[in-house]
């Protein structure tokens, strides 16, 4: 293959199995993502202490981790589920679970404003002091989130890490079945469409299949 990958020849491809190797191979590239943001997480938390701690940053990194995390877990045909678990042993599969479900509950708390808005927010009336008295004001105090301690951080990435090494089994099985479709199109037919990997880039997204999400089944 060529060094400079703008040069590489390209067939273009679309199916359900070119559509389930871009899903998984986007998934791996968010887990990445969520992992490398966790190791960032670790080293501000490990300046917690120090002068140039820097809280933000940390909140940062959390919550860009839980949103590359939880964007391969949803609704379209080949989102994963807790079934990417079942691979596991009987006490991993539980603790995979257990962290999975913890970390949606964070997730959640984060993105939604919760039913019980009391948990997030006090409110009082700030009364006057002195000998006349009356309302101040209205008093408000933030309910501050609790960011993660360093051992659910190291817990976070060992979970991003268990679901990444499934989601690589699905790639590779997904990649098989895509490179098999290609051999029956036909290497003469293959080369006839090829472009170059820079015109490639630069070519519009196909139109995505209609996928009926209740069904999770390609629309007729």
């Amino acid at each position: 293959m060529s060094e400079n990958w703008k040069d590489v020849l390209v067939a273009p491809s679309v199916g359900k199995n070119a559509e389930r190797c871009a899903h998984y191979f986007t998934m791996l590239h968010d887990l990445d993502l969520a992992n490398m943001a966790l190791v960032r997480m670790a080293q501000h938390q490990a300046m917690r202490d120090h002068e140039d701690s820097d809280t933000v940053s940390e909140n940062i990194y959390f919550d860009y981790a839980l949103m590359h995390y939880f964007r391969c877990f949803g609704t379209t045909r080949h989102a994963l589920g807790v079934r990417i678990f079942e691979t596991l042993g009987d006490e991993s599969r539980m603790e995979a679970r257990r962290l999975h479900n913890f970390f949606k509950d964070t997730y959640d708390q984060k993105i939604k404003r919760p039913d019980d808005i009391f948990s997030q927010a006090k409110i009082g009336v700030a009364l006057k002091e002195g000998e006349e008295k009356g309302i101040q004001d209205v008093f408000w105090l933030m309910n501050k989130f609790q960011i993660c301690k360093p051992e659910l951080t190291k817990a976070f990435s060992g979970l991003v890490s268990t679901v990444k090494i499934q989601v690589e089994t699905l790639a590779r099985e997904a990649t098989e079945e895509f490179l098999s479709d290609a051999e029956e199109r036909g290497v003469d037919k293959l080369y006839a469409e090829a472009i170059t990997a820079d015109a490639f880039s630069k070519k519009e997204v196909t139109t995505p299949t209609n996928i009926d999400l209740k069904t999770k089944k390609e629309a007729s």
